[in-house]
């Protein structure tokens, strides 16, 4: 198996298991949770290859994008990915309660440079 075929089914794996996590949370702790340990690593590791994934599938899932608002990591993200992500976030009528404001996004990226 050639090494781009493999890194794109492990970055579908690590999503699929993203995404199960987002399902079964039951409450906003769990939801931040699986925001912050499975949604967030999957996003930063894999970043432009798998934001269109993200967009598709936050499309059509209210709770995924309820929380992509529970994600920090925007210094590990590329410009052009914290962008989408940001444009999700603002999109949620209900964010969860640790969603980041534009200046505090602004301040990690500038502080700890994205990427």
């Amino acid at each position: 198996m050639e090494a781009g075929r493999l890194r794109t089914d492990q970055m579908l794996h690590s999503w699929a298991a993203a995404l199960k996590a987002v399902e079964a949370a039951e409450d906003d702790a769990a939801l931040g949770l699986a925001a912050a340990l499975q949604v967030e690593f999957c996003i930063s590791f894999y970043d432009d290859l798998i934001i269109d994934q993200v967009e598709l599938d936050a499309a059509h899932s209210e709770k995924l994008r309820r929380a992509l608002t529970g994600i920090w990591g925007f210094s590990s993200m590329c410009p052009d990915v914290v962008a989408r992500i940001r444009a999700i976030q603002k999109s949620v009528p209900d964010p969860l309660p640790a969603m980041l404001s534009d200046a505090e996004v602004e301040r990690l990226v500038r502080t700890e440079g994205a990427v």
